[in-house]
C-alpha cells in the first residue's frame, strides 16, 4: 500500500495515464490482485476501477 501512496503524494494525479497504468498492472498476471482489494488499498471505487480495466 505504501508505495502507491507515495505515487499519488509525489504529484500523480488520479486520473493521470501513469497512475492508472500503475493500478492496471496490479489487475493483470503476475499480480492478478483483485479489485477489492486495490480499491481498499486505494481508495477507488470498484466501479471506477472495472470501467478502467475495460
Amino acid at each position: 500500500m505504501a508505495p502507491l501512496l507515495l505515487q499519488t503524494l509525489a504529484g500523480l494525479h488520479i486520473n493521470s495515464k501513469e497512475f492508472i497504468s500503475s493500478i492496471m498492472m496490479k489487475m493483470i498476471p503476475p499480480q492478478n490482485q483483485a479489485v477489492s482489494e486495490i480499491a481498499k488499498e486505494t481508495g477507488l471505487s470498484e466501479a471506477n476501477l472495472h470501467k478502467w480495466r475495460k
